[in-house]
């Protein structure tokens, strides 16, 4: 269990995402048939869910909705972004793990966001390290390149 001191919510985030194995399984498929900047759309999904959270920070207060909203969230950039289909499962266990994070967070509860964060191992996309089955793809990778999502 790794320590968190004055943990924000971009690094719990990035710790969910980064651990999180169906997401993993699938950006190594998609890297493989030729997609190289697809960890560039993994790194913006953290950026992006946390400026979701942001936006909408008085969503804890609705602790029935708050999963079901990240659920959407999660699966329309999922499906648009990244052209895959979490399974439900999966999908749903990631939602609540978020939602409970951002309720602990928002509600000031930091001893126990911190403590739920450090349970997951540390891990971040310097980690996925991938091989294409088309070098050339390779080449084109570039720390520069940007993904909008909506």
């Amino acid at each position: 269990m790794a320590s968190v001191t004055n943990c924000t919510l971009l690094t719990a985030v990035e710790r969910v995402i980064t651990n999180w194995e169906d997401l993993k399984i699938s950006v190594e498929q998609i890297v493989q048939i030729g997609q190289p900047h697809v960890l560039e759309k993994v790194k913006r999904l953290i950026e992006v869910l946390d400026e979701f959270f942001k936006a909408n920070d008085n969503l804890y207060k609705y602790p029935d909705e708050i999963e079901y909203e990240i659920e959407e969230f999660l699966t329309d950039i999922l499906k648009n972004e990244f052209d895959i289909i979490a399974e439900a499962g999966s999908l749903v266990e990631i939602s609540q793990t978020l939602g409970l994070l951002f309720k602990l967070y928002s509600s000031k509860q930091i001893a126990e966001f911190e403590a739920k964060v450090s349970s997951f191992p540390i891990s971040s996309l310097s980690d996925w390290k991938y091989e294409s089955h088309y070098p050339d793809f390779e080449d084109d990778i570039s720390d520069n390149v940007e993904f909008e999502f909506f």
